[in-house]
């Protein structure tokens, strides 16, 4: 069971955050065109699993936790994740990455990608443990991932 709702919310996850953060990259009208976009833009899908994989992995990590408490950690970490990769692509990079991506740049491709999966791997940790108080995790979460994304801003 565990393992079928795992795969299910990688899935899943993957395909919600990836039409959220890279399907812009290839809704092209030209069928040449969007193949060639699509090399570009394998380099974050495949990102968006790994943090989405990091992401259960946290969440179900106390099985004393329960499965509903497990999935709301899940839905938090996913929305944080998306949060902060648009974060990161509106406020941060001085280009356009989705243009980027579209004209075939893998460069912009793996600066995301790295991004992706780095923020994967801080929210995974900044869920993991076991349930104390919603307060009190919530708490602690957010300031995980904020002290997270300052060290990796240097």
């Amino acid at each position: 069971m565990k393992r079928r709702l795992g795969l299910f919310l990688l899935l899943s996850g993957t395909f919600v955050a990836a039409r959220l953060l890279v399907a812009r990259a290839v809704d092209r009208p030209v069928p040449e065109a969007r193949l060639l976009a699509l090399h570009a833009v394998a380099v974050p899908l495949a990102a968006i699993g790994i943090a989405t994989g990091s992401i259960i992995v946290g969440a179900f990590s106390v099985p004393k936790n329960g499965v509903l408490l497990s999935l709301i950690w899940f839905v938090i970490g996913q929305a944080a994740l998306l949060g902060i990769a648009k974060l990161y692509q509106v406020h941060i990079t001085p280009y356009n990455d989705m243009a980027e991506i579209q004209q075939q740049n893998l460069a912009a491709g793996f600066a995301l990608s790295g991004v992706l999966v780095a923020v994967g791997y801080i929210i995974s940790h900044a869920i993991e443990g076991e349930f104390t108080s919603w307060w009190t995790d919530i708490f602690g979460v957010m300031t995980y991932i904020v002290v997270g994304l300052a060290i990796l801003a240097l």
